[in-house]
């Protein structure tokens, strides 16, 4: 199984790497951005209450997403404990989708880094503010293939590639800048109509014409089962992609490198984690309906 360490910050310290970060914390204007620039109006990640005006009344509070953290944390380590490993081999990535920049500011403040968004466009400005204070995002949407250049440079990793088309554009776009893409191959395990990604007869006739794109770097799998009555009945299509991810390990394809298999949402990610999953999403059950 691969290993991924933790997402929880370990001390105070950041690396600041980019104007836009020193001008974070520097500012006398508690902006991030010059006044004149398109993003000024968002403010520092760490103001105070009484600076930052929420933009919804029912956008949970920090104190309200800390109280769900620590128990998705309990719930976290049982579930690894179950499968003989340890809460450290488990990432837990917050999906930001359609929250407000102050709730990623919270989540900082609280110790989360990692991020996931679905929409280009509604990304930037959360990543812009946030990278340079040691967060990284993760793309999770269907990403349309004239987005992918303004994605590259803002996702770490792109979870969803689910077509060889895809694959290669990223593959063309990444070889322009002299740097491979870290991408997640998406298995649509139940062969769901309304659902992109790959079926399983399909990854393996994929993984051989993926090798042959030096733009990518293959980390891994990751899988959204269908909708189920229990989290149980979703544990065949987990073991399912995690064989998969095994099997591919074992053929030493080039371009693959396996590190994550992202699986398990808020319904379904204790049974994720005890069948293999070291990468979690979890939304709503962290940060409350989106707007």
């Amino acid at each position: 199984m691969p290993f991924a360490p933790t997402s929880r910050a370990r001390g105070g310290a950041f690396s600041f790497g980019a104007p836009a970060a020193v001008y974070l914390f520097f500012s006398k204007e508690r902006r991030i951005f010059p006044p004149d620039h398109k993003y000024s109006s968002i403010r520092r990640w760490n103001d105070p209450p009484d600076i930052v005006e929420r933009e919804a009344s029912d956008i949970l509070s920090r104190e309200e997403i800390a109280v769900n953290l620590e128990r998705i944390e309990a719930r976290l380590e049982r579930a690894a404990g179950r499968a003989g490993r340890k809460r450290e081999d488990v990432r837990l990535l917050a999906v930001t989708k359609r929250m407000p920049i102050e709730t990623v500011g919270d989540a900082m403040a609280l110790g989360l880094r990692l991020f996931g968004e679905n929409y280009v466009q509604e990304a930037e400005p959360k990543v812009m503010a946030f990278t340079g204070a040691g967060a990284e995002f993760h793309f999770l949407g269907n990403l349309q293939a004239n987005k992918v250049r303004k994605a590259l440079p803002l996702f770490r990793l792109l979870h969803s590639v689910g077509s060889l088309e895809l694959a290669r554009r990223i593959s063309a776009l990444a070889g322009e800048t002299g740097k491979a893409a870290d991408v997640l191959i998406q298995v649509n395990p139940a062969r769901e109509g309304t659902k992109n990604g790959l079926s399983p007869d399909e990854v393996l006739p994929f993984m051989e014409e993926a090798s042959k794109l030096d733009g990518l770097r293959i980390l891994g799998l990751m899988t959204i089962p269908p909708p189920a009555l229990s989290a149980e009945d979703n544990r065949p299509h987990f073991k399912l992609v995690a064989r998969m991810a095994d099997e591919i390990d074992k053929r030493r394809f080039t371009r693959w490198e396996y590190r994550y298999l992202s699986m398990g949402m808020r319904d379904d990610f204790e049974v994720a984690v005890e069948e293999g999953a070291n990468l979690v999403r979890l939304g709503t059950a962290l940060f409350g309906p989106r707007q």
